[in-house]
């Protein structure tokens, strides 16, 4: 599946639905001045105060989401993700790269409990 061409840093792509038109960005919070609208549910917020995105410091969620589900632009085509184009959704569990256990048990927590939405 293929959301259109392939263009290098396009951050944009269809919507679930796929129909032609306006794009939307990538990252909800792309299209809030920074900030995650309201409608995207929050999960646990035990660490984070006041952050305007969801950038961390270490990137290792972006490696892992590029290759899970990344295009390849950078490569033309030729490095991308197992699931091209797939729509991801991340969870933070992490704080400051601390990383307990039972952080990782409340993001599957979360998961589980929002799988419907």
């Amino acid at each position: 599946m293929q959301d259109g061409p392939k263009r290098p840093n396009d951050w944009r792509h269809q919507g679930p639905l796929h129909l032609p038109g306006p794009r939307q960005p990538h990252r909800p919070q792309d299209a809030q001045g920074g900030k995650t609208p309201k409608a995207v549910k929050k999960g646990f917020e035990l660490f984070v105060e006041n952050v305007p995105n969801t950038d961390t410091d270490n990137g290792h969620g972006t490696h892992v989401a590029g290759t899970a589900a990344g295009w390849g632009r950078a490569s033309n085509g030729k490095y991308a993700g197992v699931a091209p184009g797939a729509h991801l959704i991340g969870i933070n569990a992490s704080a400051g790269g601390f990383l307990p256990l039972i952080m990782i048990l409340a993001g599957f927590d979360y998961i589980l409990e929002h799988q419907k939405e």
